[in-house]
Parts: C-alpha cells; sequence; structure tokens
C-alpha cells in the first residue's frame, strides 16, 4: 500500500463524507425501540455461544463430550438469543441509517462487492475513481500530504469470513448491511483480504455495536489488538501513529 496515495484517498473520503449530512442521533417511535433493543439482547446472546462453541467445531468427540455442559449451555444461549431475535422481528424494520453515506451516483458501482466471486479491488478501485473525479470537478479535490483522521477512525472489513446474518445490519441501524458491509462512501482502499473505511465521530456508537454482535469478526476497528501480527497492522500503523 502506497502511502501517498493511501493518504490521498484518505482525504478525498473525509472529505466526500463530511461534505454529506450524517445523522448521529436518528428519532425512532418508542416501540421500535424497544423491538430494537429486544434485537440487540438477542443478537448478542447468539454471538456469545458462538465464540462458545467455536472451539469445539473441530474437536474430537472425546473434547466435546467432557465439554458437554459448557456445550448445552451454549445451547441454551442460543435458544434463548434466537427466541428473542424473532419476537423482535427487527427484519420488519427498516434501519434509518441505511441510505447514509451510500451515494446514489456510486450505488452501481459498488452494490455488488459482497457477492460471490466479485472483484473486490476492482470495485472498490472504481467508486474511488468515480468519487474523485467529483470532487476534482467540485474543486473539493485535496492533494494534501498531511494526515488527518478528523476525529474518526478506521475500520476494516472482510468479505471472505463474513457469514451475512444481518444482525450487525439493524443493531448498526443501517451503518453496516446485510452483508456487513460499511457505507460505500466511508471506501478508502483494499489491502489483502480487507476493505478499509473511514468513519466518522458521530457513527461510532453505532459501528461498535454491529462489531459487539458480529461473532465471526469479519468487521472491526484497525487498531484492534487482534490484528497485531496481521500485515495490515503494520501499514496501517503508519497513518494512525501519525494522526495529528
Amino acid at each position: 500500500m502506497n502511502i501517498a496515495n493511501f493518504n490521498q484517498r484518505l482525504n478525498e473520503t473525509i472529505s466526500w463524507c463530511l461534505s454529506q449530512k450524517i445523522i448521529g442521533d436518528p428519532k425512532e417511535d418508542e416501540s421500535i425501540t424497544h423491538r430494537r433493543k429486544m434485537n440487540r439482547q438477542g443478537a448478542k446472546l447468539i454471538t456469545t455461544a458462538y465464540r462458545m462453541l467455536a472451539p469445539y467445531e473441530r474437536a474430537s468427540w472425546i473434547s466435546r463430550w467432557l465439554a458437554r455442559e459448557k456445550i448445552r449451555q451454549a445451547a441454551e444461549i442460543r435458544s434463548e438469543g434466537k427466541q428473542l431475535m424473532t419476537t423482535a422481528n427487527a427484519g420488519s424494520l427498516v434501519p434509518p441509517l441505511t441510505h447514509q453515506l451510500r451515494s446514489e451516483s456510486l450505488r452501481p458501482l459498488a452494490q455488488s462487492l459482497a457477492r460471490l466471486g466479485a472483484d473486490r479491488v476492482g470495485i472498490v478501485e472504481q467508486v474511488i475513481e468515480a468519487r474523485s473525479q467529483v470532487l476534482r470537478r467540485s474543486g473539493k479535490h485535496s492533494g494534501s500530504a498531511h494526515i488527518d483522521l478528523c476525529g474518526g477512525r478506521l475500520l476494516l472489513y472482510a468479505a471472505e469470513d463474513n457469514l451475512a446474518d444481518g444482525t450487525a445490519e439493524y443493531v448498526s441501524m443501517g451503518f453496516f448491511d446485510v452483508d456487513n458491509v460499511p457505507p460505500w462512501d466511508t471506501w478508502i482502499a483494499v489491502y489483502g483480504k480487507y476493505l478499509v473505511s473511514w468513519v466518522p465521530t458521530q457513527l461510532f456508537r453505532f459501528v461498535q455495536e454491529g462489531l459487539d454482535v458480529n461473532p465471526e469478526q469479519c468487521i472491526l476497528w484497525a487498531d484492534d489488538a487482534s490484528l497485531s501480527r496481521e500485515p495490515i497492522a503494520a501499514v496501517l500503523g503508519q497513518f494512525i501513529s501519525k494522526v495529528a
């Protein structure tokens, strides 16, 4: 990843996003808020169960037998979570942030990112180039070499790790879509298996809600400790450590 090129893309992403209306406190009816809370509780229980069961997926029958009480407990937690989510019926709700930071002009280029076999690098490059051209025409294009996240944070998405259960979409109020993809206005670049995005301050809590119910961890903050030994940590560390 070329540092100068990444920094230019970062600046363009921030300029583009900050030119949009960003809603950080969507208002909803109290009954809908209650259903979302119930859905969130259920999703967190299912995530807990998933992580409890993960070590035993490929374990021998002996290991599973020895851990039978823990496995039984996880199954009960998962069942409780599913019941809460069924009662909440969040799938019938339209997340209020569904269209935020998803510019219609970029939709035709961006919407196929999560499809099986999609050329993710090519798709992201097309989105970034189209966005860059609009910024140039509007006079908002920045060639600054100054690194500044403007209070935001970098987010990573690994499409190949995605379970696409839709849970993060609902608890994040639509910041993530059903495939856990962040809004295309926020995209910066692809490095290895990760799509790198920028998140404005106002949306941190919605992103964190999504991360909290994402058991496979296909979405995570770029400074997450679990990435410390991955190549992307060394690359993005150069930007995170130089933020003004």
